[in-house]
């Protein structure tokens, strides 16, 4: 939506070298936010410009798939600590960042503009994808706390989003509580822009819910389902001990869970499942796409 803005107004975007640019502490291959990296730079493409995405893969294989746009992976090894991350991702951006007309940021909360600001305003336009919200200590009450929440708690915490100018030209988030942490920032309004994240609509095809029901033993059942990754930040320990709670007081409630195949099945899940009072009410569908 911005890049008409300001593409060349005789050639329009085929004139124009953009640049998708993300830091994360390690390689994104199994992570949720390398599909939409991949498909916001494979959807620049679509458009007719040339892109390449400057991301951490760790030479992982990206599948059998060749992308349609330049991949420059800052990640040498799968194993690779970060300060040498942080230190490989900010070479290669000063490498880069004349080179082309635009620069897209993957932000995987605003915390990370910390970083990415200082891109901002050495070249034009720098634009900001924010993935998810920022945390505060709000969020750490109540829960059973662990290191990966920790971690989480730590690079994501909003108190660094309010450490730095905001300089890029725009920012785009998925949700509207998104976009009131940005304005709480002193973000102007006219600079947020709120898309919701899409799907792929020849990915999602129309199907009969009775003949689905049949064909997973749902007929008459009341399902509540899961699909994402078996980690503690994502809550699946929570919904398993709540399941329970339901469970006891209806007869027909169904827990289907189904794995992302991001990241790596938690021993925890599988622990719970096994000594669960109502295991034969909880359905595992396996690794789904």
């Amino acid at each position: 939506m911005f890049l008409h803005n300001t593409a060349n107004p005789t050639r329009g975007l085929a004139s124009m070298r953009l640049l998708v640019s993300v830091f994360f502490p390690r390689s994104i291959h199994m992570e949720g936010i390398h599909t939409l990296v991949d498909s916001l730079a494979t959807s620049f493409v679509h458009q007719g410009v040339a892109t390449t995405l400057l991301a951490p893969l760790g030479n992982a294989k990206t599948g059998n798939v060749t992308p349609a746009y330049e991949l420059i992976d800052y990640m040498p090894s799968r194993k690779v600590p970060i300060p040498t991350m942080l230190l490989r991702y900010t070479q290669a951006m000063n490498e880069l960042i004349h080179q082309f007309q635009v620069v897209q940021l993957v932000d995987v909360a605003p915390s990370y503009l910390m970083l990415s600001e200082r891109w901002a305003r050495r070249t034009s336009p720098v634009y900001s994808l924010i993935e998810g919200p920022g945390l505060s200590w709000a969020d750490m009450r109540g829960q059973r706390l662990s290191a990966q929440h920790l971690v989480h708690w730590v690079l994501k915490n909003q108190m660094w989003a309010r450490l730095v100018r905001h300089r890029c030209e725009a920012y785009v988030v998925s949700s509207n509580y998104q976009r009131e942490q940005l304005l709480a920032l002193n973000i102007p309004p006219e600079r947020v822009r709120v898309i919701p994240f899409g799907i792929h609509p020849e990915r999602i095809k129309p199907f009969n819910r009775r003949e689905a029901r049949q064909a997973f033993g749902l007929t008459g059942c009341q399902v509540v389902g899961y699909l994402g990754h078996y980690s503690p930040m994502k809550g699946v320990p929570v919904l398993l001990a709540a399941f329970e709670r339901v469970a006891s007081q209806n007869p027909a409630a169904t827990l289907m869970l189904a794995w992302s195949g991001k990241g790596a099945e938690s021993r925890k899940v599988r622990n719970m499942l096994e000594h669960a009072p109502y295991r034969d009410r909880v359905k595992l569908v396996g690794e789904v796409s």
